[in-house]
């Protein structure tokens, strides 16, 4: 998974991690987040962004557009288990949905 820290007011990213490991973050204060061969320690005023993968490829002093983002951090604060569990609750839903509107269009 890769990881972009951004400025918060602006969105500009100041830090990408790569196949991260560990995510601890402690909202009252900031962040840590540790990937290949980095470690990344942020404040209060960034906020940052988990992808699945890196779709977006972007660098330090780009702005992020998070708005169609997929955000994969709760893998590393609630439990890989929790976030394949939402995966899969998602994916029936789109499934059902798309039943659904087969079934009324016949």
């Amino acid at each position: 998974m890769i990881a972009y820290i951004y400025d918060k007011p602006n969105l500009q990213i100041h830090t990408k991690i790569e196949n991260v490991s560990c995510v601890d973050d402690n909202s009252d204060n900031g962040g840590k987040i540790v990937g290949d061969n980095m470690t990344a320690i942020f404040g209060q005023g960034s906020d940052f962004v988990i992808l699945q993968s890196d779709t977006i490829n972007l660098n330090a002093g780009d702005i992020i557009d998070i708005s169609d983002l997929e955000d994969c951090r709760d893998y590393f604060l609630k439990s890989k288990e929790y976030w394949y569990m939402e995966q899969m609750n998602r994916q029936k839903e789109l499934i059902e949905k798309l039943i659904k509107l087969q079934n009324n269009n016949l």
